[in-house]
């Protein structure tokens, strides 16, 4: 399959702001399609679609793993790139600019997708584990050390991507300013026109678990957990004074 205007994908660990994400680049006429548009742990929905979530959940399961124990590779079957294609069929019926869906599964199934859309251009938002660990805490019940776990296996996985191949990184508890800054140098990168609209899906209110680190030392953390967040952090920063 391929498609002349540019599709997105939006990735990054669960509680992170990629909903955030997502939205911001909806205003800017990316097309989403059929995405839940609220739910009770996301006043302003997760611009996800069910069934993309559902698909990606097979693939998940197919390679031994899900989405809070996720697998080290993917794998899978020849009906799974059935379900692909007809999902991907709807977009390229419906969208006459650009497009792009959001899954933070998305993280571990990305060729899966490119499969089937090799110039996928990926965008991705990551946030501090603690906060991330406690916005887990209220909505799954997940220990800390459970959430941890995932938050590692999630932004790993995501650094080693950025390692191979770089692609426009956000910070979700940047100050606002900042992150309004940087959301506006993503919507450039990508070549979307932005919309007067386009910083007024973020709501700083939203934000509500912000760990006592941010943004200062990450000492507190196991030793691996640091590192992956330093990792990223190096990658945000450098972004800030270079390209995307």
């Amino acid at each position: 399959m391929s498609s002349q205007p540019p599709v997105i994908c939006v990735l990054g660990m669960h509680r992170s702001g990629t909903s955030c994400l997502a939205g911001s680049l909806e205003l800017c006429g990316v097309f989403f399609g059929d995405v839940q548009r609220a739910n009770r742990y996301n006043p302003k929905g997760n611009r996800e679609r069910i069934d993309i979530n559902r698909l990606n959940d097979l693939v998940l399961a197919e390679s031994g793993g899900s989405w809070h124990g996720p697998p080290t590779s993917v794998r899978w079957t020849s009906e799974h790139a059935r379900m692909r294609d007809a999902i991907l069929q709807v977009y390229f019926d419906a969208a006459d600019g650009p497009w792009g869906f959001k899954d933070p599964r998305f993280t571990f199934t990305l060729p899966f997708w490119r499969d089937a859309l090799p110039d996928l251009r990926v965008v991705a938002s990551f946030r501090h584990p603690i906060a991330v660990a406690l916005s887990l805490a209220r909505r799954n019940q997940f220990t800390s050390t459970k959430s941890l776990s995932v938050w590692s296996s999630y932004n790993q996985q995501m650094l080693t991507q950025l390692i191979e191949s770089s692609f426009p990184l956000i910070w979700f508890d940047a100050p606002d300013d900042e992150y309004r800054q940087r959301l506006r140098a993503i919507i450039r990168h990508l070549g979307i026109k932005a919309d007067s609209r386009t910083e007024e899906f973020f709501d700083p209110d939203l934000r509500h678990h912000k760990s006592p680190a941010v943004p200062g030392p990450v000492s507190a953390l196991p030793s691996n957990v640091e590192s992956i967040y330093d990792g990223l952090m190096q990658y945000y920063q450098a972004a800030l004074t270079g390209n995307p």
